[in-house]
């Protein structure tokens, strides 16, 4: 299988799960912004790394996420392009079942090719 063709089925594998958590999660919550966090600090106490959030979706459309430690690149150096399709994936499957738009989400940075952090872009459509 080609690198697209993986990186297109870890996407959408991590699409589906993200929209099971997102809207789990906003069941329990009181508010969008209080899934967001309750998820992030869950993956957090997971091992997925230390999670930051900066959440203005419900105003200006544009939450940004970083990672530090990315263990979906653990072990990973010297990628050509971003490593992250299945975090990717499950981002967006977040932000669509907990916002109830649909998003865009953009890896600026990724450790494994050589970003330090991993850092995603959620935009609205």
């Amino acid at each position: 299988m080609s690198r697209p063709a993986v990186d297109t089925l870890l996407w959408h594998m991590g699409n589906k799960y993200g929209f099971a958590l997102g809207r789990r999660t906003k069941s329990m919550a009181k508010t969008s912004g209080e899934a967001v966090e309750l998820l992030a600090k869950a993956a957090q106490r997971s091992g997925w790394g230390k999670i930051t959030v900066s959440d203005n979706f419900e105003t200006v459309g544009k939450m940004v996420v970083v990672f530090e430690n990315c263990v979906f690149c653990e072990g990973l150096e010297h990628e050509k392009t971003p490593a992250c399709s299945f975090l990717s994936g499950i981002m967006a499957g977040i932000a669509e079942s907990v916002y109830g738009r649909g998003v865009t989400v953009q890896e600026e940075l990724c450790r494994a090719a050589g970003g330090g952090v991993c850092r995603f872009s959620i935009n609205r459509v």
